[in-house]
């Protein structure tokens, strides 16, 4: 009988986090894995129904797309869902991705704790994001990684000497020597004709120069950075033009700041795509920006690379 893995992730809609995730659950997969990815709360059906082609089973514990409750529901939530998870899944191994590492309300960062509470085999917590360095490292991660976790993960070595001061790309010597945190960098699943002799072909047929953004649409993004910056050189470039792809809260503003700066007519806001109408965009970029505030590794910025984008 297969072996389970079983996937904790706060989210599954179109996102870093999630397409990172779902290259685990293909390689799972490929390892003959039973997969079960169980999505606390909020999600879209195109992002779910990519997990479940790639042969994983999707539990949707919010089906409403309901918000995280309050600190005592949601730790009653938890508490209620993770453990028939373990109980009907019986997991060999569970992975939780963790977006906010240092935030121990962080629904993620709950289940992390209970998880562990709850007796889980082999229990792995990834981290996706850098946070301002604190010398020897944040509490939250180091408590995580020293009693909770069997191994604890970054997205890369910036992410991990923020949380910890130290970093390390895993070997299975260090683990076994006793090293509880580890860098494995982000990778982009990239299609096989994405080249960038293909991509310098379909920008050739466009003018003017194409900016592209791609992510969600919240602060940390930094977007209304992006708008900003094209706004102080519509002097210099006035046939630069700006393509916004994602969706999230900040929307509104970013297009009210937009019309402000007098640059509207130059920034359209494409929403979400599908992961294959992204990469038919990227074809149409001159250069991918990436303003965030923070962040772990981009996919975005990897992508970018493999397409020859700069």
């Amino acid at each position: 009988m297969a072996r389970t893995a079983l996937i904790v992730i706060p989210s599954l809609i179109m996102g870093g986090t999630e397409m990172q995730t779902l290259t685990q659950v293909k390689a799972l997969a490929g390892a003959e894995y039973r997969i079960v990815t169980a999505c606390l709360f909020q999600h879209s059906r195109d992002v779910v129904d990519l997990y479940r082609g790639c042969g994983s089973e999707v539990i949707l514990l919010s089906p409403g797309n309901t918000p995280a409750p309050g600190r005592a529901a949601l730790v009653r939530f938890l508490f209620r869902n993770l453990r028939q998870l373990l109980v009907t899944r019986k997991p060999a191994v569970t992975h939780v991705q963790v977006p906010s590492p240092t935030d121990w309300k962080e629904p993620a960062t709950l289940s992390v704790f209970l998880l562990r509470l709850l007796g889980a085999k082999h229990l792995l917590a990834t981290a996706h994001l850098a946070m301002p360095a604190l010398g020897k490292g944040h509490r939250v991660p180091r408590l995580m990684a020293s009693y909770a976790t069997t191994a604890y993960v970054c997205c890369s070595r910036t992410v991990e000497e923020s949380l910890f001061g130290s970093s390390a790309c895993f070997t299975p010597e260090a683990f076994l020597s006793g090293r509880k945190h580890f860098s494995i960098p982000n990778c982009a699943d990239m299609p096989a004709n994405t080249a960038p002799r293909a991509f310098a072909d379909a920008k050739a047929q466009t003018r003017g120069m194409q900016i592209g953004f791609v992510g969600r649409l919240v602060p940390r993004k930094g977007a209304d950075v992006l708008i900003k910056a094209l706004a102080m050189i519509q002097k210099d470039k006035a046939d630069a033009t700006l393509t916004v792809v994602g969706d999230g809260w900040e929307k509104q503003n970013l297009l009210e700041l937009a019309a402000g700066l007098r640059v509207a007519d130059r920034v359209t806001f494409a929403g979400t795509r599908s992961r294959g109408e992204v990469e038919a965009l990227y074809r149409r970029f001159d250069l991918l920006a990436v303003p965030s505030r923070s962040e772990g590794l981009p996919l975005t910025a990897l992508e970018a690379m493999a397409a020859g984008i700069p």
